[in-house]
C-alpha cells in the first residue's frame, strides 16, 4: 500500500494508486536530428505522462550559443554562475516519486560521436558520489527504456 503525507502534519496516510496513463504524442526516432531536437522529443514525452515527472532544464548552456560577442557571453556567464550555474551541468534533471535523474544528452552522427566534456565527466561524478541516478541518453529510445523501467519499479512497490 503507498502512503501519503497529510500536508503539515508529517503524519502519513494510506492512499490508492493511481493507475499511469500516458497522452498519445506523434514523436518519430527518426525526427531528432540534433541535440536540441532530441531534448525537445525527450522533454515531449516525458510531459505525455500528465505531469508524473517534473523536468527542469538548464537554460544557460544553450543561450551561450546566441551571445556571440565576447564580453556579452563572459558577463552571461558569470551572471549564470553567481546564481548557481556551473559548467558540466545536466541538461536535464528529472524528479519522480522521490528521486532524482540527471540526465546530459548527446547526439550521435555518422561523422561525430557525442562526447561528454572533462566538466562533465567531473559533474557525473560528483552527482553519483552523492547517490544520484545520473545518465546519458543517446536516442530517444533510452528515453523510452528508462520511463518503462521506472513504471515497472513503480507498479512493484
Amino acid at each position: 500500500m503507498a502512503y501519503k503525507r497529510q500536508l503539515g502534519t508529517g503524519i502519513a496516510i494510506p492512499v490508492k494508486k493511481k493507475s499511469v496513463r500516458k497522452t498519445q504524442t506523434k514523436i518519430n526516432r527518426d525526427q531528432t536530428q540534433s541535440e536540441a531536437e532530441l531534448q525537445k522529443a525527450v522533454v515531449a514525452k516525458l510531459r505525455a505522462y500528465n505531469g508524473l515527472f517534473i523536468i527542469y532544464n538548464d537554460p544557460v548552456s544553450p543561450a551561450l550559443k546566441y551571445i556571440t560577442n565576447p564580453q556579452a557571453r563572459m558577463g552571461f556567464i558569470q551572471y549564470s554562475k553567481n546564481r548557481g550555474w556551473e559548467k558540466g551541468s545536466s541538461d536535464l534533471v528529472i524528479i519522480w516519486h522521490g528521486k532524482a535523474t540527471f540526465l546530459e544528452l548527446k547526439f550521435d552522427t555518422t561523422k561525430h560521436k557525442g562526447k561528454l566534456s572533462e566538466e562533465q565527466i567531473a559533474y557525473r561524478k560528483r552527482v553519483e558520489h552523492f547517490g544520484y541516478d545520473w545518465q546519458c541518453w543517446r536516442t530517444l529510445d533510452d528515453c523510452t527504456n528508462w520511463i518503462n523501467a521506472q513504471l515497472k519499479e513503480y507498479e512493484n512497490k
